[in-house]
């Protein structure tokens, strides 16, 4: 499914953690819980129209969330102070204290990436990323299997808010500023086209997609940095055009061809049903 709204949660977690920690003078560990909750609830507001709409439809929906969150942010500048944001103060987590080497920041992503990648591996073996892969691939046969597509999306949507709001709390960790500009439609321009660079429905594509979309025109064209929009639209269609999988999907392709010879889908359906012994 296509959803743009992944950047709109991104800000939804920050801004709810920054304002928690700025304004009422909550710790930053509860406000990476009311952080989070806050996710949660963009999520489900998400996830009901992926209950009666998908494709580009689905697109379009989201779409709306993610070019109105930074007029939100604007509007409500009693809580968010508007075009000036809200600074926040991490310096403690950035200085190489770790053996002269390593930043407790660094360590902490680092081990939340990790977290988060073998909870992902582990969901796709389970009954319900089963069910989720079928749904995805072929609704009518998900419906066939007694499997409903639209709440199988709806779920998606929820799980993957969720992990978007993970992100979002540490983005104020690591840059120690929100506003409405750091949440505009860029970030979820940035989100869709590192899952098309990558390789959707594989584990690493999404973070080599990231990889290769920031560094791309932050780091190697950084004088054009303006037209990042451009450069992400340019690497995104060669990608399709020459790899319709993504990168690392069309490696997985490619290896699956040589080792078998062809395409070949095995569906397991009492796998899918849960009724495997």
């Amino acid at each position: 499914q296509t959803s743009f709204g992944n950047g709109a949660i991104f800000g939804v977690a920050g801004y709810a953690a920054a304002i928690a920690t700025s304004m009422h003078g909550v710790s930053y560990p509860g406000a990476v819980v009311l952080g989070l909750l806050a996710a949660l609830g963009a999520s489900i507001l998400f996830a009901l129209p992926a209950l009666r709409v998908q494709h580009f439809y689905l697109g379009f929906v989201t779409l709306s969330a993610a070019v109105v969150l930074p007029e939100l942010a604007m509007a409500f500048n009693e809580f968010t102070n508007g075009i000036i944001g809200i600074s926040l103060n991490f310096e403690s987590l950035h200085h190489r204290s770790i053996f002269g080497v390593v930043s407790p920041m660094s360590l902490m992503i680092v081990v939340i990436t990790s977290l988060i990648l073998i909870i992902h591996a582990l969901m796709r073996r389970s009954m319900l990323g089963r069910r989720m892969r079928v749904a995805a691939e072929s609704p009518e046969a998900a419906q066939a299997l007694g499997i409903s597509p639209g709440v199988m999306r709806s779920l998606a949507f929820i799980i993957a808010g969720v992990g978007t709001g993970v992100a979002g709390v540490i983005y104020p960790m690591i840059v120690g500023f929100v506003g409405p500009t750091s949440f505009n439609l860029d970030i979820s321009i940035l989100f869709f086209f590192a899952v098309i660079v990558g390789g959707r429905g594989t584990l690493l594509g999404p973070i080599l997609g990231v990889w290769i979309l920031y560094l791309l025109p932050n780091i190697l064209l950084a004088e054009f940095v303006n037209y990042r929009l451009i450069a992400y639209g340019l690497v995104a269609l060669l990608v399709m055009l020459l790899l319709p999988d993504g990168i690392v999907g069309g490696y997985l392709n490619w290896r699956h061809k040589k080792q078998h010879g062809g395409k070949r889908l095995d569906l397991n359906v009492a796998a899918v049903l849960g009724t495997q012994q």
